[in-house]
């Protein structure tokens, strides 16, 4: 059985680490709150944007270079989105899970990577694999104009041939408590988005229908970066929250058990004492 003193410190200590770990949680609720807000009021724009697209180039018959896939495909990007911190549970390790099937399954391709976050590049740059950019500091503040640049540097690309598709991956907000990692295909576009059919609308364009079908095109480009960026932000908040109130919830836990332990050794050694005094008294008679 361990001292009084050793477990009073372990005791100590676990009070120490569970007001940290719960500070930590009411942090990470506010954030989520905000960044769940964000990532809410740009759902509408996205679907409306989707729809003007798959409009107007189903009923006006046009295609466009993004929808277009390469005649052979060699040359493969994977944009990973992870954080800069830890301590957010399985957020991290679920994402370079998949990156890790995802780059096994194309090892016969040229495979190049990009990361938003800390977390991923520090595990893929100790690894044989080509990394061409390491956006720091952007996915704790995510913003239009840092997936903007992106996207027009993957446009770009795309356009020369250094890339013949372009791939998404980072963590899907469903709630609080359930993020899942999603593989979204960027470049080519289109991949869904044709499918169907157009509604039965006359429009008036002004410009031509191509030259909006460009611009709209382009925007939805960025506009799936930044979602990707708003979707990881938010699920780290919220991974974050979930994993420092397990935290708390142990220390609680550990606290008891070992203040059950303390209350042990402290009886048994006032027992002790109690049979040394009486062993005493008896030994004077």
């Amino acid at each position: 059985m361990q001292s009084q003193k050793s477990l009073q410190k372990k005791i100590n200590s676990l009070k120490s680490t569970g007001k940290i770990t719960k500070a930590m949680k009411m942090i990470a609720a506010t954030r989520l709150t905000k960044a769940q807000a964000n990532f809410e009021r740009s759902d509408p724009y996205a679907k409306k944007l989707s729809q003007a697209i798959f409009n107007i180039a189903r009923s006006h018959s046009i295609s466009h270079w993004l929808f277009t896939p390469h005649h052979e495909v060699k040359n493969v990007h994977l944009i990973v989105f992870t954080s800069d911190r830890g301590m957010c549970g399985p957020f991290n390790g679920n994402i370079l899970k998949k990156a890790a099937i995802f780059c096994a399954e194309r090892k016969h391709l040229s495979l190049s990577l990009s990361f938003f976050g800390k977390r991923g590049y520090d595990h893929f740059r100790k690894r044989d694999f080509i990394i061409t950019n390491h956006y720091a500091g952007v996915i704790n503040k995510p913003s239009f104009g840092a997936a903007q640049c992106v996207a027009e540097e993957m446009i770009g690309y795309f356009r020369k041939g250094a890339y013949d598709e372009v791939y998404l991956l980072y963590n899907e907000f469903k709630s609080a408590v359930l993020q899942i990692p999603l593989l979204q295909p960027l470049l080519p576009m289109g991949k869904g988005l044709l499918e169907g059919e157009a509604e039965k609308t006359q429009y008036i364009f002004e410009p031509q229908p191509d030259a909006i079908l460009d611009e709209l095109v382009d925007r939805s480009v960025k506009l799936q970066i930044y979602r990707a960026l708003l979707n990881s932000s938010t699920s780290e908040h919220a991974a974050r929250m979930t994993a420092m109130d397990s935290a708390s919830r142990n220390c609680e836990d550990l606290i008891e058990k070992f203040t059950l332990e303390r209350n042990k050794a402290r009886q048994a050694s006032i027992t002790k004492e109690l049979v040394e005094i009486v062993s005493g008294a008896e030994s004077l008679k």
